[in-house]
Formats: C-alpha cells, sequence, structure tokens
C-alpha cells in the first residue's frame, strides 16, 4: 500500500512540476491554486502513477517475499498457469455477476464507474497511455498485490481463508473511493469474483486475465459511447451526442461558458432535437449576453417539451432582457393563466411592469407572488424598490425588514437607507450604510449616499472622507461628483471649502451626465463663483434657469441674483 502511495505522490509531483512550468511558460506567472486543483483529475496523472506503481510494487513485492522467506517470488505469487476450463468457467461467473450488479445499479437510477472512465478518456489526451494504465497498468499492480501477495501471505499464516479471501478484497475496494456507493458493492462482489478464481485456481495469472478482460471491455464500451463507428472501427475524429453533452458540462463546471456553448452546438448538429442541450445552450446564451439566441433556442425548445409553460418562462426572461417587454408580457400571462401558482412569473412581470413605469401594476403582481411565496426574496426586492418609486416608504421598509430577515445582503440595506433617509430618519440611514460597507466594502454608492446622510448632520468632516471614498471607488458616478462639488462650493464651514477642486468635479459631473442634468449645471455655476469666475458663473446659471422645473425657479434665482452681485452662495 505504501508502494501505491510513493507512486501517487511521485507521479502527482512530477505532473504538478511539469504543468507549473508549462503555465509559467506562458503565462509567466506560478500556476494559480484552483488550475493546481484540477490537476488531481487529469488523465494523464492516472496514467503516470499506474505506469510507475509497476516498476515500486514490483520492487517492493520482490523485498517483501524475500523477507517473509516465501520462496521464489513466482511460487509466492502463484504466477503459474490455468486452464482453459477454469477461465471459461470464471470468465462467466465474473460476467454474470457483473450484468447482475448492471441492472441492480440501473434499477437504482445509477451507472456503474461509467461516467468515471467517460471522464478519463473524454479530452482524448494521451489516451494511449490511460488505456494502457487502465486495462494493462492497474489490473497488473492490484492483481499481484492483493490477489497474489495479500492473499498469498494471509493464506500461509494464522489466518481462515475466508479472512484471506474477504480482507484483502476490503483494502482492494478502499483504492476505489471515487466512485459512489452502489458501485462499491458491484466492486466489492466482482473482487471476490477475482478472489474465489485465485484460490480455487491456485493461480494469480487468472483473476489477472479476468481484471484485464473487464476493464477492456469497459473501455471498448466508454469509447463506443463516446465516438461513432467507421468501416474501420472507431472513428475518433468524430464525437457522439454524449460525448459532446459531456464536455459542455466540464466546460460549464470550470467556469468557461462560450466553450459550453461550442459543445452544445456540435450535440444539436448530431440531434437537432436534443432537449437539454437547447435548454442549457440557451441559458448560457442569455448569462454571455446574448438574449436573442437564448430567444431563438427557448422558441425551438418549445415545440418539443412536454413542460411548454416552464419554457416560455424561460423566454419571457430572455426577452425582457433583448428589450421586447410587450412578447416577454405576453409569455408571463399565458404561463400565469396556465399555472395561478407561478410566482415567479407574477415576479417577473412584476419587474416588467416597473420598468415601464406601471408601479401600481407592478405592486399588485410582486403581492400575488408573495401570496403564493411570502418567503421569495426578489419579489420582494421588487416590491420595495416600487414602493421607493411610488415615496410609499413605510411599506417599501417593511418589505426590506422581511428581505434582509431572509438574506441580509448590502444592496437590501442601502436600499433600506435610502428609505430611512427619504423619511428623513438619517440616524438610522447611516446605520444602515454603515452594515451595508461592512458587508461590501467596495460598495461605492453606499459611500457617497453616507457621505450625503453625514452632510445632512453637517458633520462635513466624514461627509468629505466619505465622497472622496466612493469616488475612488467610482471615479465616473456623475450623481456623486456633484453632490461633492456642492459640499466644496456651498459649504457652511470654510475648511472644507474649494473652489479648484468643487470646479473640477463639478465638470465632470456636467460631462458625464452630457450637459443636461439642471442639478449639475446648478452646482457648476456655484462651483464657478467659489472659483471667482463670476461672469461664468452668471452665464452658467442663467442656463440652469432655463432648464429647472418651475417649483425649484425661485431659488435658482436668488442664486444667480448672488453671482451678478459677486457673491458666493453658503448652505444655510
Amino acid at each position: 500500500m505504501l508502494s501505491l502511495l510513493a507512486a501517487q505522490l511521485i507521479a502527482g509531483f512530477l505532473l504538478g512540476a511539469f504543468r507549473g512550468f508549462q503555465y509559467y511558460m506562458e503565462y509567466h506567472r506560478a500556476m494559480p491554486r484552483a488550475e493546481l486543483s484540477r490537476l488531481a483529475t487529469d488523465p494523464l496523472l492516472l496514467a503516470l502513477s499506474t505506469l510507475l506503481a509497476i516498476p515500486i510494487v514490483g520492487a517492493a513485492l520482490f523485498v517483501m517475499v524475500r523477507l517473509q522467506r516465501g520462496g521464489p517470488m513466482r511460487t509466492f505469487l502463484a504466477l503459474r498457469g490455468f486452464s482453459a476450463k477454469q477461465f471459461f468457467l470464471w470468465l462467466a461467473v465474473l460476467a454474470a455477476v457483473l450484468i447482475g450488479g448492471e441492472i441492480f445499479l440501473r434499477s437504482i437510477g445509477e451507472t456503474s464507474d461509467r461516467d468515471f472512465t467517460l471522464g478519463l478518456l473524454l479530452t482524448g489526451t494521451h489516451l494511449f497511455w490511460v488505456v494502457f494504465a487502465i486495462v494493462i497498468g492497474a489490473p497488473l499492480v492490484e492483481e499481484l498485490l492483493f490477489r497474489g501477495f495479500f492473499y498469498g501471505g494471509m493464506a500461509r499464516s494464522r489466518w481462515t481463508t475466508l479472512a484471506a479471501i474477504l480482507v484483502p478484497n476490503f483494502i482492494w475496494l478502499a483504492l476505489h473511493t471515487q466512485y459512489k456507493g452502489p458501485t462499491l458493492l458491484v466492486l466489492f462482489a466482482m473482487g471476490l469474483v477475482l478472489a474465489l478464481a485465485r484460490h480455487f485456481s491456485h493461480s494469480t495469472l487468472l483473476p489477472l486475465a479476468l481484471h484485464i478482460i473487464n476493464n477492456a471491455v469497459a473501455i471498448i464500451a466508454a469509447l463506443l459511447l463516446l465516438h461513432p463507428t467507421g468501416p474501420s472501427g472507431i472513428d475518433f475524429s468524430r464525437s457522439t451526442t454524449l460525448a459532446c453533452m459531456m464536455r459542455a458540462d466540464a466546460a460549464e463546471k470550470a467556469g468557461d461558458d462560450y466553450a459550453a456553448i461550442d459543445a452544445y452546438t456540435e450535440a444539436l448538429a448530431i440531434d437537432p432535437r436534443n432537449q437539454k442541450a437547447l435548454e442549457q445552450r440557451g441559458l448560457l446564451y442569455q448569462s454571455t449576453e446574448d438574449p436573442a439566441a437564448a430567444v431563438a433556442d427557448f422558441t425551438s425548445l418549445l415545440g418539443l417539451t412536454a413542460e411548454p409553460e416552464r419554457i416560455r418562462y424561460l423566454r419571457a426572461d430572455a426577452l425582457a432582457d433583448s428589450g421586447d417587454s410587450d412578447a416577454a408580457r405576453l409569455d408571463l400571462d399565458s404561463v400565469i393563466s396556465h399555472d395561478p401558482g407561478a410566482f415567479r412569473a407574477y415576479t417577473l412581470r412584476g419587474d416588467l411592469m416597473s420598468r415601464a413605469g406601471d408601479y401600481d401594476l407592478a405592486i399588485a403582481d410582486y403581492q400575488s407572488a408573495l401570496r403564493i411565496r411570502p418567503a421569495h426574496l426578489s419579489a420582494l426586492r421588487g416590491l420595495a424598490s416600487a414602493c421607493l418609486e411610488k415615496k410609499d416608504y413605510d411599506l417599501a421598509i417593511s418589505q426590506l425588514d422581511q428581505a434582509i430577515r431572509l438574506s441580509p445582503r448590502a444592496d437590501l440595506f442601502f436600499k433600506r437607507a435610502y428609505a430611512y433617509g427619504a423619511k428623513g430618519e438619517t440616524d438610522r440611514a447611516i446605520a444602515d450604510l454603515d452594515e451595508a460597507i461592512r458587508r461590501a466594502p467596495r460598495y461605492a454608492a453606499a459611500y457617497g449616499n453616507r457621505a450625503y446622510a453625514w452632510q445632512q448632520k453637517r458633520d462635513y468632516r466624514k461627509a468629505y472622507r466619505d465622497y472622496q471614498r466612493s469616488l475612488k471607488l467610482f471615479p465616473n458616478d456623475a450623481v456623486t461628483a456633484n453632490s461633492f462639488a456642492w459640499l466644496l462650493a456651498t459649504c457652511p464651514d470654510p475648511i472644507f471649502r474649494d473652489g479648484p477642486m468643487a470646479l473640477r468635479y463639478a465638470e465632470r459631473a456636467c460631462k458625464l451626465t452630457k450637459w443636461q442634468m439642471p442639478a449639475c449645471i446648478d452646482t457648476l455655476a456655484a462651483a464657478l463663483a467659489e472659483h471667482g469666475e463670476w461672469d461664468k458663473a452668471v452665464w452658467w446659471q442663467e442656463q440652469c434657469l432655463k432648464r429647472f422645473p418651475k417649483a425649484q425657479i425661485t431659488d435658482a434665482q436668488k442664486r444667480l441674483d448672488l453671482y451678478r452681485a459677486r457673491k458666493t452662495f453658503t448652505e444655510p
């Protein structure tokens, strides 16, 4: 056992060093830990460790036999011939056990070791060595060690024959922990057949031959599942649908969505009616911001699936992402009419209504979703957002309270802080923004809103610091740049007034809003006045007056009068 472990460690070290060198030569940096962990499933590692195990285990067996004074190694390991009758008898027994095991596994929804074997052969790299290791190397090492050395040693000792058969089989089983429990039961039965063949034939070569045949059949079956047959045998230049689907699944797990899309596309070229490939590719198209392609896949799937309303919901989601709200709503109306309990459809329709500015209908849909599923986080968030738009801050806060109990996320604390701030409860707003920042230290908007809250409390030092933090994290935030410029231009505390800096941030805000926001132009005029550029301040304030809503014209006019009198404006 130590020799097997040594072989695996040496193989792991050699392969890790080789792959690490390749990675460094290509990217000029050390291999990340995530990449390094994938070496554990590299088919070459299996091949290398198995091939290294042959001489290492062989040498260890030679030493152990010598130490036990068991006579010639060939005799101790029972490396003798066997009759054709014995071979065919035990081959039939092994076949019966394996067929029975396969029937048992299929009855409980398992697939023996197929997926593991397919995964090793899927990439097609180092295929010869992988096949050699599985078909020849592994049986040779395992049979010499377990049915040869362990069985022979225990049979010669005080152990009973039953123990000599069972104990090595349990140890052998411990080497196959990559398989699930039901599969291990079948492997245990297979090990018993091999041990009994060794016992009754008095030959280790018989279980070795049976083991090789079993692994060879498994490899051939796996290759036939991965590649179609051609006139000259297995055609390795082409893949089966199963191989494409496995490649797609592996790519998804590795986070390579585009490789997964390519694999699903290849699967659909072979079988255009493959429902799983259509659905998964559609979802990947949507996640990679190609909603039109996602809509096409879901539309194709609608004519094939037995669950049209579920696919119609997925299509509605993709249509919403593509900007076709009307078509998305038609799909959602259909889903809801067929299934009044479709709370996700209500939520998505609420999102569409909210985007369209119809907050009353949005609120009704969110409330319908919550009647069906009271703890549906998306509906709670949507309802809170719609209530904020309608300035129903109490209802928004109650929904956010529930959402935070379900998932205390930074964005939920941020929304509730906005509601508290709108109600004038500045201290509670600051407390929620503190929590949002604690949970997301790079949350730029939370720093910006907290700065505004400190400004309302006249704690200008903290406001100044938070504005700087926010703009350092997100320099192109027009709202925060404008608010900071306003503080710098109009702060009642002269320590924090800074005309040049105010002008710089005010100009940035105007550029980001393409000189269309009256509030930004108003700030620019105040910054120009603080900087002493009175004529420009007057001109820009006049432009601002032309764009300001009537309710705010009086205050803007007062500031214009100050600038004409060459006076700056100070916040009261």
